[in-house]
């Protein structure tokens, strides 16, 4: 069965994404009070969200007649970023990657991106002063560090193993920021 997406693409002026400051308040002002809004309204499957050259927002429906509720509620909250926002793009022909990531896979990596997208939610809410430190330990376990390091730990990856993943990607990275592939 093919899965039901709504995918809204959200370009800015200029290279304000690049920006904390943009960052948290597309986070707070723009995805949370959606999410909040489309889970008490709409039956959704899951959601995530990127920060692509663009903002990513995707949610997976059960139906597509929900998918003009999910729209409406989705063009109600821009408005709270409507000043930084160049263009809006809506993609109703994303259906998932499954054939990138295998079926089963797939259903895991969604709720990979997901847990992803709700902990950036989560930390940032914290940063601001909105959940207190008993919600979120940022200086203790609840970071990035830790939480990378216990994905690949999952995995079976020693300290040298893990040590070698990171130089690599971080050489992938540079060659990619400096446009050498």
């Amino acid at each position: 069965m093919a899965e039901i997406w709504l995918a809204t693409e959200v370009h800015l002026n200029s290279n304000e994404y690049q920006t904390d400051e943009y960052k948290t308040k597309t986070i707070l002002d723009f995805a949370k009070p959606t999410l909040s809004q489309i889970e008490r309204q709409c039956t959704i499957t899951t959601f995530h969200f990127f920060f692509e050259p663009f903002f990513l927002f995707r949610v997976e429906i059960t139906d597509t007649a929900m998918r003009d509720k999910v729209k409406q509620i989705v063009e109600g909250n821009l408005k709270s970023i409507q000043n930084m926002i160049a263009k809006t793009v809506y993609n109703e022909n994303y259906t998932g990657e499954q054939d990138d990531f295998g079926t089963e896979g797939w259903l895991y990596v969604k709720k990979l991106f997901e847990s992803a997208s709700r902990v950036s939610i989560l930390k940032h809410e914290t940063f601001a002063g909105i959940k207190s430190t008993s919600d979120c330990q940022i200086q203790k376990q609840f970071n990035d560090a830790k939480l990378i390091h216990c994905f690949l730990n999952a995995q079976g990856l020693s300290f040298f193993e893990e040590a070698a993943f990171h130089n690599k990607c971080n050489f992938e990275r540079l060659v990619r920021a400096f446009g050498f592939s």
